[in-house]
């Protein structure tokens, strides 16, 4: 059976609520990520059944490109998860914060159902 990118949301909202309570960066990190893969995931098989074909190269940036070519309204937000992820995961001298974990989880799951 396949992986239900679902489940990232869920553990990204998880993580999200260790992250207030503890206050520790590492989670908050990880949550970002997640809940960005879940975001990610479900809007590249979205496409994907409506005939998308996903590229060899690039793939987080051409699904973005493809969701602002289809003058999706989302496809900002998915941008900004995506950029947010990005300083998660390589700018460590960036702070991650439980603040910025809230906000891509709401986010994320505003996202859901529209993307």
């Amino acid at each position: 059976m396949p992986f239900d990118p679902e489940l990232f949301l869920k553990l990204g909202g998880a993580l999200t609520t260790v992250a207030e309570r503890e206050h520790r960066e590492e989670i908050s990190r990880t949550a970002v990520g997640r809940l960005y893969y879940a975001v990610h995931l479900r809007a590249r098989e979205n496409l994907v059944a409506t005939g998308w074909v996903v590229p060899q190269v690039s793939q987080h940036w051409a699904v973005i490109d493809e969701l602002f070519a289809r003058r999706n309204p989302q496809a900002g937000l998915v941008k900004a998860l995506k950029r947010l992820r990005t300083t998660a995961d390589y700018y460590l001298d960036e702070s991650v914060t439980e603040k910025d974990a809230r906000w891509a989880s709401r986010v994320a799951y505003s996202l859901w159902s529209k993307i």
